[in-house]
């Protein structure tokens, strides 16, 4: 997209999922076939933040993220299958202090690049919502810091009416899954996605 003269790309910074926990999750997509209206363009994962940015930026993005200290650390998945705004069905990961640690730098690192312009606007409920409001004009996302953070994985997009079939909502295909995360990829979002940089964790 053009502003003016400028550029304007959408990036996601995200944690890659494991071969196998694609795999079930790829079967699991064939099993809601009926209920199913559209896949990720994106590999199963769990974002960290997506944002949109001038072109010209791209390097000083890439660069802000380069000195992140962090240890590796382990992702466990709920299991519980859900909706997520509104019609996206996900997985839910369990919380933990290191990955909403890694979302909070990114983040912050990140946030002073957004081009608001091109950002979409909040809606409701949300714009009603002060802090939910105060997280949108800081970081561009009403879903984005430490008290709003809920990490996920993405399924697919789907008919809600699925929701009411339980016996298609197997968990045990994901229930407890766990992997460590040992580093984090930068992507620019055209067709196909561009990954632009992967960043490892190392142990302190």
């Amino acid at each position: 997209m053009h502003t003016g003269t400028e550029i304007t790309m959408k990036y996601v910074v995200y944690i890659r999922s494991p071969q196998e926990l694609r795999d079930r999750i790829r079967l699991f997509r064939t099993q809601i076939s009926a209920y199913r209206t559209k896949i990720p363009s994106l590999e199963p994962h769990c974002t960290l933040m997506s944002v949109r940015c001038k072109e010209s930026d791209e390097a000083a993005i890439l660069e802000s993220l380069e000195s992140i200290a962090q240890d590796p650390f382990e992702i466990t998945v709920e299991g519980s299958l859900e909706l997520f705004d509104p019609n996206c069905l996900t997985i839910r990961i369990k919380p933990s202090h290191r990955l909403s640690q890694l979302h909070q730098t990114v983040i912050d690192r990140l946030k002073d690049f957004i081009l608001w312009e091109e950002t979409p606007p909040l809606q409701e409920p949300w714009a009603s919502d002060s802090k939910r409001n105060k997280a949108y004009h800081t970081y561009g996302s009403p879903f984005f810091g430490k008290d709003f953070y809920t990490p996920h994985i993405t399924i697919a997009e789907v008919d809600p009416e699925i929701m009411s079939r339980p016996k298609l909502l197997d968990k045990s295909m994901f229930a407890d899954y766990a992997w460590t995360a040992d580093s984090f990829i930068m992507i620019r979002k055209v067709k196909p996605p561009k990954i632009l940089k992967t960043y490892e964790l190392k142990k302190g």
